[in-house]
């Protein structure tokens, strides 16, 4: 014959967040799990259901991440590029990052930008050059006002010389996209 064994039900609370300190947060809906009043069982076993009662908070979106892509003259379209663990891709990439935070600093979003991230590496239209594919961030902050991709791209157009350098690179005049514009 089958017996059952009482079983004792608990309450715990689980936080589940992936936000950085100074987040702002909102709250999820508690759920609650049907608590198991008895298990039938034909062994001698301590079994315990749990009742979980979850109090999660979530993040807002604490940034904003916007595309940049630009073409490169100078720059040859090389394997070495599309490998991430090659030396050229990482000093490559290190290079356009820090050119990047400089232009952005004399910006109209130096207080809310987070920097750039470069995607990929692609063979551009023309016959030598390289285009870059990058996700920038900026933070929301509530005193700044809304992202203005028109702005940043007539302010990125004028920081590298109307398109056409940044630090070493040669820009391909009409290459230059702020999410699409």
């Amino acid at each position: 014959t089958s017996s059952t064994t009482p079983v004792e039900t608990t309450s715990i609370a689980f936080l589940l967040s992936t936000a950085t300190p100074g987040s702002t947060y909102s709250r999820l809906p508690t759920k609650e799990l049907p608590a198991v009043t008895s298990i039938p069982s034909t062994q001698t076993t301590t079994t315990t259901a749990v009742q979980l009662t979850s109090t999660a908070l979530q993040p807002l979106a604490e940034y904003q991440e916007f595309t940049l892509n630009f073409t490169i003259d100078n720059l040859l379209p090389t394997s070495e590029l599309n490998n991430p663990m090659s030396s050229l891709y990482n000093s490559t990439v290190a290079n356009i990052s820090q050119l990047l935070d400089e232009l952005f600093a004399r910006s109209s979003i130096n207080l809310t930008y987070s920097g750039c991230q470069v995607q990929r590496f692609r063979r551009g239209n023309g016959i030598t050059g390289t285009t870059v594919d990058l996700v920038c961030k900026i933070r929301n902050d509530s005193t700044s006002p809304p992202f203005d991709r028109v702005k940043v791209y007539r302010e990125v157009g004028q920081l590298t010389l109307n398109i056409t350098k940044l630090g070493p690179y040669i820009l391909q005049p009409y290459s230059l996209f702020v999410n699409g514009y």
